[in-house]
């Protein structure tokens, strides 16, 4: 009976399965983080993950220069974090990256510092999210 039990509860891998993982696999449920430089985007996602490679800046220099993916729990993902470049950053025109992610994300998180009062930056970002989901 206990060996019953045990197959119940850890069954043998069945091969017709195989291409519906892999499937879910490539298409996970991603939640997009959108934020100002230094608004916590990196340290939300190295809290969420408990990942201690995801790299978190100082607060006052950009240290995400590039969108990076981390897939949680790593060994059986059922969700990625997309952590993108802070926006707000001089000589940085986040259009591009809006255009190329904006289809990558199934929920956006937008991540800000409660006691900073500017986000134009998040704001345009939105408006321009906004724009490109109607056409």
């Amino acid at each position: 009976m206990f060996d019953t039990f045990k197959e119940f509860i850890n069954p043998s891998k069945n091969p017709d399965l195989t291409p519906a993982h892999e499937f879910q696999r490539r298409n996970l449920s991603t939640l997009w983080l959108l934020g100002k430089t230094g608004a916590g985007k990196s340290s939300f996602v190295q809290a969420m993950t408990g990942l201690s490679s995801v790299e978190v800046g100082n607060g006052f220099e950009p240290c995400t220069m590039t969108a990076s993916s981390y897939d949680f729990p790593q060994d059986k993902p059922i969700l990625r974090f997309l952590d993108t470049r802070g926006l707000g950053e001089a000589d940085y025109d986040p259009k591009q990256d809006i255009e190329a992610l904006g289809n990558a994300g199934h929920a956006l998180v937008v991540v800000m510092k409660i006691d900073e009062p500017e986000q134009s930056a998040v704001i345009a970002a939105l408006k321009l999210i906004k724009k490109q989901k109607k056409n």
